[in-house]
């Protein structure tokens, strides 16, 4: 005959204890270095806000600066715009998304150029502004009609691109 012993394994309040602590101190690490990544996050954005007004200003170097006393040297304004957005980051020499952007004393925006409110990345929004070109109310459309028809590949016909209808509109966005 067969013997069958039949033991089951016991867990004891003092390992349930011990896995309860275990799992709060490991959730109190994340929490804490969550915490301090936002910081090194925020001290590199404000790293890369000095870089780029330091370009623009002229601190850098005189003979590219944005700004001529307290006025905006046009030249160097329309050389900036004529530039691509990857080759205006190194021309400034600044990592993150940006927006070279004018306010009047009111807090308006003004138009950097006729269409464009202001030079810098598509992904940046001055409000409910997109930096660098603005849309008019038919191209609005079009990004709108494009999605919603499914002829997104299409927008080079008239001009746009995906990448700038998602940015304006939210539409069009792969």
């Amino acid at each position: 005959m067969i013997e069958v012993k039949t033991r089951a394994q016991t867990i004891s309040t003092d390992a349930l204890v011990a896995m309860a602590l275990f799992l709060g101190v490991v959730i109190f690490f994340f929490i804490v270095g969550d915490k301090g990544s936002d910081d090194r996050k925020i001290e590199k954005l404000e790293t890369e806000a000095s870089k780029l007004v330091a370009a623009v200003s002229g601190q850098r170097n005189a003979t590219s600066s944005l700004i001529a006393g307290a006025k905006i040297d046009v030249a160097t304004l329309e050389k900036l715009a004529a530039l691509d957005y990857n080759k205006l980051r190194d021309a400034v020499g600044v990592d993150a998304d940006f927006c070279i952007h004018f306010e009047d004393k009111g807090g308006n925006l003004i138009e950097i150029m006729p269409g464009f409110a202001g030079l810098g990345s598509y992904n940046v929004r001055i409000g409910n502004t997109i930096c660098g070109k603005s849309l008019n109310e038919g191209e609005i459309i079009i990004c709108e009609e494009a999605e919603n028809t499914g002829e997104c590949d299409r927008l080079g016909e008239f001009g746009m691109s995906e990448k700038l209808c998602c940015a304006a509109t939210r539409k069009c966005c792969a």
